[in-house]
């Protein structure tokens, strides 16, 4: 059997995976997406024998060879328990980005690119002063409804200093450069609240859901439901045209 890499596994995976740890459960990889569970019961009160093993696969294929499993998949029972869970556990999460050198390098000609200065004139750095500018990362869950359910999710950064949204928000979720501690204690700049950046957040997630909602409407009247949904539609509008007419 071919050993399952820690990127061949898909995000849903790893997170079931981190999850049942987090909380004191058990997973056991039977084969790849293939796992035998245990929850961490949610009372104290319960005993050992009344908690059940059960599998879940995360792929659809698989489920012939192990009739007995469940599917786990966005929409499920099982993910949706484990997501408000998780939710609940940790709404928010405050973390530093580790600081090599207090002082970025080269600093002189990144300014001199920077500003425009008089011709003939000189100028230098007497004084620096490192400052800790905070940022927010907010996620929205987003959960569209037609003949079938899809779940996405949409991730704006803010700026609470400038409180505007930031591009490029990756680099501040790399693992390597983050920490539950600061490296170097560094001086706040004045800044926003977080609840002053989720708005800024959210209406930029609310642009976002819109031209998504949009796109799938497109795709949605393209299938048979969509089509037979433009058809009553149209009749619809006939017969109130016919009626104002004939009233």
């Amino acid at each position: 059997m071919t050993a399952v890499t820690e990127n061949q596994r898909t995000p849903l995976e790893q997170f079931v995976r981190d999850y049942l740890e987090v909380t004191g459960g058990v997973w056991d990889e039977i084969e790849p997406q293939v796992y035998d569970v245990l929850v961490a019961p949610d009372r104290p009160d319960i005993r050992p024998e009344e908690i059940d093993v059960c599998r879940i696969v995360f792929d659809t294929e698989a489920l012939p060879e192990h009739p007995q499993a469940q599917l786990a998949s966005f929409g499920t029972p099982l993910i949706d328990t484990f997501l408000q869970q998780a939710i609940q556990r940790a709404r928010q999460l405050h973390l530093w980005r580790l600081v090599s050198h207090a002082i970025p390098h080269n600093l002189d000609a990144r300014l001199g690119r920077a500003f425009t200065f008089p011709e003939g004139s000189t100028w230098e750095c007497t004084r620096v002063r490192p400052l800790d500018f905070p940022q927010a990362v907010y996620w929205f869950q987003v959960t569209f409804s037609s003949d079938q359910r899809e779940d996405d999710l949409i991730v704006a950064a803010v700026d609470l200093h400038y409180l505007r949204l930031m591009r490029h928000w990756e680099r501040l979720l790399d693992p390597a450069s983050l920490a539950r501690q600061p490296s170097i204690l560094l001086p706040e700049v004045r800044r926003a609240t977080v609840a002053q950046g989720f708005d800024v957040a959210q209406q930029s997630a609310l642009r976002t859901v819109s031209g998504l909602a949009k796109k799938r409407f497109v795709s949605w009247k393209r299938t048979p439901a969509g089509r037979f949904f433009s058809i009553c539609r149209s009749s619809n509008r006939m017969w109130r045209c016919i009626l104002r007419s004939s009233g």
